[in-house]
């Protein structure tokens, strides 16, 4: 089975990187995928910031998985913040880009990696924001599996906003009936040298740092028995 990966950059633009065939064929015919495919929704993290050397955590993930993979992730975007400041282009917020994923991506699982460019905003505002985009979310996609990171750097400093924003994730996660992965509670950031992680910004990750930040993200998704999730639609 071939597999594409579909990124939305930094200033909003689509890129398609494919072995194989393009996604789009596949994505809104049901029947023709047997291999779970996977949605990751998030901002530079996800998108990289378009050095072609580094490989991405979403593909990493779903290469150790033997998952497709799709990706939107558009840089400094999150759940209120609409993306780099001063750009005249349109917001990107998550909500912003929800119909467009809809309407493009057929898939069985949702990683949402977002949040990190809202954790200096009052968490009111961010938590209504989360709680519209998974309650639309949830009706857009029914049946997948979704799972939900609690936004953080990678570092070992919390967000004064940080426990509220995880809170409500934790609720918004059990109303929706989604899985959370909550790096600072388990500790991902403590206790480890984070230096060779980064690239040359000291924010974004390298190859050695989407490496670690794939090999946890797996090892929470095996945890939660998501290693062994298989489709139904069909196909071979």
């Amino acid at each position: 089975m071939s597999s594409a990966v579909v990124v939305m950059s930094a200033e909003g633009q689509q890129h398609v990187s494919s072995s194989g065939s393009e996604p789009t064929a596949t994505d809104r015919s049901y029947g023709l995928l047997a291999t779970p495919t996977l949605l990751v929704v998030g901002d530079s993290f996800a998108a990289g910031t378009g050095d072609p050397e580094v490989a991405l955590y979403p593909r990493l993930v779903a290469d150790r998985l033997g998952w497709n993979v799709r990706v939107d992730g558009v840089g400094a975007t999150g759940f209120v913040s609409p993306g780099v400041r001063g750009s005249t282009a349109p917001p990107r917020r998550f909500i912003d880009r929800i119909e467009a994923d809809h309407k493009n991506f057929n898939v069985d699982l949702i990683l949402v990696d977002g949040g990190r460019n809202d954790l200096g905003r009052h968490p009111r505002e961010v938590i209504a924001a989360m709680e519209l985009y998974f309650d639309q979310l949830r009706q857009f996609w029914r049946e997948a599996k979704v799972i939900i990171m609690a936004p953080s750097y990678v570092s070992p400093r919390i967000a004064d906003n940080y426990p509220a924003l995880a809170g409500a994730l934790r609720q918004i996660a059990s109303r929706i009936d989604a899985s959370i992965i909550d790096p600072v509670a388990l500790g991902w950031y403590r206790g480890v040298n984070l230096a060779p992680l980064f690239g040359p910004d000291g924010v974004h990750l390298n190859s050695p740092g989407n490496v670690y930040y794939a090999d946890k993200i797996v090892e929470q998704l095996r945890a939660l028995g998501l290693d062994k999730y298989s489709t139904d639609r069909g196909g071979s």
